[in-house]
């Protein structure tokens, strides 16, 4: 889920006061700045989910060379470059490596503002109404942003500014430097190998936008809601470099938890399980012609409809590695 981060930051960076964050592999939205609450409260029980440890897989099918699954983390810190070994030796091996997305974008700053703004006859206010939009402008302003244009944003934007549930420690998203996904992709391109977008530049975008409108009113009026409420606060580095993927997952549900019912299951599926579904597909044909290296947001491994246990589900023998 690398563009749509990098993309909603980069557009909203300039009026804002602080560096937005969303972690998915990590897939719940966070704001490094201060909380309304002191009260934290503790990690939830590890997801009981198939392939909730690891951050490296190696595919095999009869016939086809060995492929590679790798978890990413979207972020500048140094220590996510240091890959494991078994990943190292997996990227020199590969001839292909394949990404959620592509460094090259193709899709115009003009054609982009329709992700990120309603249509020209409607306004927040109007789509929120007037109670739950005086709630969540009166918050907003008060403890982060003045925002030109903020009438003009879908709500999904002002929810992944305000929504998060978790205080994510030492995280790093550096101007000017490349998240992991970028380093990998340039190191690829560099080296010769093809690299393969999973997703173009609007699928990616239209993730979060193409949210219904009415769940996405929904969601920003569940985070006003939960707002004050006690947070989590989460190592979440510690995590990924660990492959703690059960603790990520059951966090993510606890995301999830926050919103109605159906909007949660229609919402993870939609940037998660469907994405999943998606990538898989996108991925069996790369597989056939040679050994690939497929790095994505690490939480898109575990769980049933994780990466890994549809490629199972398609004949694959997936291994651990480290």
């Amino acid at each position: 889920m690398g563009l749509w981060r990098r993309e909603t930051a980069r557009r909203l960076a300039a009026p804002v006061a602080a560096v937005l964050l969303l972690v998915v592999g990590g897939c719940g939205p966070t704001l490094p700045t201060v909380w309304p609450s002191d009260q934290l409260q503790p990690l939830p029980e590890p997801a009981d989910v198939s392939f909730g440890e690891g951050r490296i897989w190696q595919i095999d099918l009869p016939g086809q060379e060995p492929s590679y699954l790798f978890g990413t983390i979207h972020v500048t810190n140094p220590e996510v470059f240091d890959l494991p070994e078994a990943a190292e030796t997996a990227f020199d091996k590969a001839r292909f490596a394949a990404f959620e997305t592509g460094l090259e974008e193709d899709i115009s700053e003009e054609e982009k503002t329709p992700y990120f703004e309603l249509a020209e006859d409607a306004t927040l206010q109007g789509v929120l109404g007037e109670e739950s939009y005086r709630r969540m402008k009166a918050l907003f302003l008060f403890r982060y942003y003045r925002i030109k244009r903020l009438d003009r944003l879908q709500p999904w934007v002002v929810w992944f500014m305000i929504g998060g549930r978790e205080i994510s420690a030492g995280l790093r998203r550096e101007k000017g430097k490349p998240i992991l996904d970028d380093w990998l992709q340039s190191r690829a391109l560099e080296e010769g190998k093809e690299v393969i977008p999973l997703e173009t530049t609007r699928e990616h975008l239209n993730v979060f936008a193409g949210i219904p409108l009415e769940d996405q009113v929904s969601m920003l009026n569940s985070a006003v809601d939960n707002f004050d409420k006690p947070r989590t606060k989460v190592e979440r580095l510690e995590l990924y470099l660990k492959g703690d993927l059960a603790q990520r997952y059951a966090l993510w549900e606890r995301q999830l938890e926050q919103m109605d019912p159906e909007v949660a299951r229609r919402f993870h599926d939609r940037i998660m399980d469907g994405r999943n579904r998606t990538m898989v597909e996108s991925l069996l044909p790369v597989f056939e012609k040679g050994s690939t290296f497929v790095a994505v947001g690490a939480l898109h491994m575990p769980g049933e409809r994780g990466m890994l246990s549809l490629l199972e589900q398609r004949g694959y023998t997936v291994t651990r590695l480290e």
